[in-house]
Order: structure tokens, then sequence, then C-alpha cells
């Protein structure tokens, strides 16, 4: 379901460029049943987009060590899964689409949202003459905090994947990883 949220999130953005760039329009575009439409098509892709995992990934059970009787499971690829078409299909697929577009589309949405809030503040305060506009500078601020958060959370992420195209065996680093700890959480 991360892709949803991904998703999500890219739409509400563009729901809020909207609001503010085009406000006696978004009546029209931007009705309840869309919303629905937009959630219910982000909830289908992202099902659709993760059917494949049966067939990619497997259980094993591995022993600890060797004296252990006791076996934990781990995830690994199945031989569909191990294909290097399939592990390069699989990559840049989740890269384009859960990370590359979302991330543009809100950056873009909220870089209009950002410039028009701006040039509105800009407008109050000339009209304004003297009366306080701090409530519009704090929405200034918290939009572009939450802007931030979002691209620079995101971040790791696309580097991960990105680095995994470049060097597909850093994707097993998260699974040694995983590995390793695993035996101290027991």
């Amino acid at each position: 379901f991360a892709l949803v949220s991904t998703w999500l999130t890219a739409a509400l953005s563009m729901d809020r460029a909207i609001a503010v760039k085009f406000p006696l329009k978004r009546n029209l575009w931007c009705t309840v049943k869309r919303a629905r439409i937009v959630s219910a098509c982000a909830l289908f892709v992202g099902f659709a987009l993760n059917i494949d995992q049966p067939f990619r990934l497997a259980i094993a059970w591995v022993r600890e060590d060797t004296s252990s009787p006791n076996s934990i499971p781990r995830v690994t690829k199945s031989s569909f899964g191990s294909r290097q078409d399939v592990i390069e299909a699989n990559l840049y697929i989740t890269l384009i689409l859960k990370m590359v577009l979302p991330i543009t589309i809100c950056a873009i949405s909220n870089a209009i949202t950002v410039r028009q809030v701006a040039t509105s503040l800009k407008f109050r305060n000339q009209t304004a003459k003297g009366q306080s506009t701090k409530g519009s500078d704090q929405c200034l601020a918290i939009s572009i905090g939450v802007i931030a958060t979002f691209i620079v959370a995101s971040l790791p992420r696309l580097a991960f994947k990105i680095m995994s195209i470049q060097k597909p065996n850093y994707s097993n680093l998260t699974s040694i990883i995983s590995f390793k700890f695993a035996k101290y959480f027991t």
C-alpha cells in the first residue's frame, strides 16, 4: 500500500494546486466522485503492480547456525524472480511508478501552490497597509515544510532504487542485514 499512499499524496498535492490556482473552477474539477475514482484507481494500480510478488519471492527456512535446531523464515527470490530481466523490469517499474512520477507531480504541483500563495501574500501585504498577515506567513512556511519533508523522506528510497539498478547485488544487502539482526529479536 506504499504505492497507494504515495499516489494519494500526489493527488492531494494536485488538488491543493488546483484549489489555489483556480479557486472558481475547483468545485467543478475536484468533486467527491472524482476523488473516489482516483482513490479506487490508485488502490487498483497499487494492487496490480504488486501482484507479481508471490511469483518473484519464496520463503526459505534457514538455520541460525549449524548447532541450532531452530529455523527462521527468510524471503528469497524464486526461480522466476532470480531472472535478471525480471529483476531489472521490477526495479525500473518501481523506480518510475513509485518514486519518480509521484515526486515529480508533488514537486510541480507544490511549486505552483507555493508560488500562488506567495503571490497572493504579496498582494495582500500591498493592500493591507499595516495590517498583520502573520497567519498567511505561517501557512506558507508550513506548506514549504511539508513539501521539503516529503521530498527529503523520499530521497533515500529513490537513492536505494537507483543503486539497486546500477549494482544489482546491492539490493541483497537489505536481506543480509535483516537476516543478521533477526537473531537478536527472536
